[in-house]
């Protein structure tokens, strides 16, 4: 009896050891599938901003998320008020912020590469974003970002 409850426990022991190798495998397995996933759809999204498409939301088109169009678009001579704020209060500092931390050489390469225009403006957009706010409260336009907010979801930044 003794060596039936012996070889009992020495078989229960063997067979967890290799359940666990099993499971061990199936999990690097799926933690291996899982991150070429990530790599995937992170290269497809990023792929997809290299098209250049211009238009305005309004039209339904897709507005651009360079830094350089954001200005074009919302700093013309010519425009509404909704418009000028959007302009002197958002853009322009992230504009201006960009502009003075990168070189020519640097703004160049931002130009032609919308990944680093990207992580360019959000660096900026996340040093910038306190005082745009506290600008935007102290003009009642704080719905003036959720409207700038809203126009960049329209653009290639946002497509699914």
């Amino acid at each position: 009896m003794n060596i039936e409850i012996i070889v009992l426990v020495v078989l229960a022991i063997f067979s967890l050891i290799l359940t666990i190798k099993f499971l061990k495998k199936i999990i690097k397995t799926i933690a291996i599938i899982l991150t070429v996933v990530a790599v995937v759809v992170y290269v497809l999204f990023f792929a997809d901003l290299g098209s250049s498409s211009s238009g305005s939301s309004e039209s339904g088109g897709k507005v651009s998320i360079s830094i350089f169009e954001l200005r074009d678009r919302y700093c013309k001579s010519e425009m509404s008020y909704r418009d000028s704020i959007k302009c002197n209060v958002i853009v322009l500092p992230i504009y201006n912020d960009i502009v003075k931390s990168h070189d020519s050489k640097e703004l160049e390469s931002l130009k032609n590469n919308n990944v680093k225009m990207l992580l360019a403006m959000r660096k900026s957009i996340l040093k910038n974003k306190k005082s745009i706010q506290d600008n935007l409260k102290r003009i009642n336009g704080v719905d003036i970002w959720e409207d700038f907010v809203r126009d960049l979801k329209g653009s290639e930044l946002f497509e699914e």
